[in-house]
């Protein structure tokens, strides 16, 4: 079995394109749990486990296909800050409240679940983020 890996993300249309249509089976339970690799500090990767609730109104919840890893991922992980961006918080509040340590921005899946305002993107499509 594959483990699913979600995203959930803003649905306007200039934060999404659709690549294809693909089919997929069942779309995942309205909340569950999903492992995800946390910065937590300078050069500091842990596991942890992350709840994935329903998308809202202006979101789409993703099945990740593929992770690209950026240049400020990588400054993160190295340096705890990228470009001109403040030093990473690393404590659990400020992961929660700013940078949420997780990497791999760039990526693309296959839409599992749309928000009830969504109406450019439909569950199977399949998408590329541009952040």
């Amino acid at each position: 079995a594959v483990e699913r890996s979600l995203f959930l993300l803003d649905a306007g249309p200039a934060h999404s394109r659709v690549l294809e249509r693909a089919m997929i089976d069942v779309p995942p339970p309205p909340e569950m749990e999903i492992d995800a690799v946390i910065l937590e500090g300078i050069k500091q990767l842990r596991i942890q486990k992350r709840k994935v609730g329903a998308p809202a109104a202006n979101q789409v919840q993703l099945q990740i296909n593929c992770v690209g890893i950026c240049g400020s991922d990588m400054a993160y992980w190295a340096k705890g800050v990228a470009g001109g961006f403040v030093q990473l918080d690393f404590t659990p509040q400020g992961l929660c409240e700013g940078y949420c340590g997780q990497l791999g921005h760039e990526c693309s899946g296959t839409v599992v679940a749309i928000g009830k305002d969504v109406t450019h993107l439909g569950v199977g499509d399949r998408v590329a983020l541009e952040p």
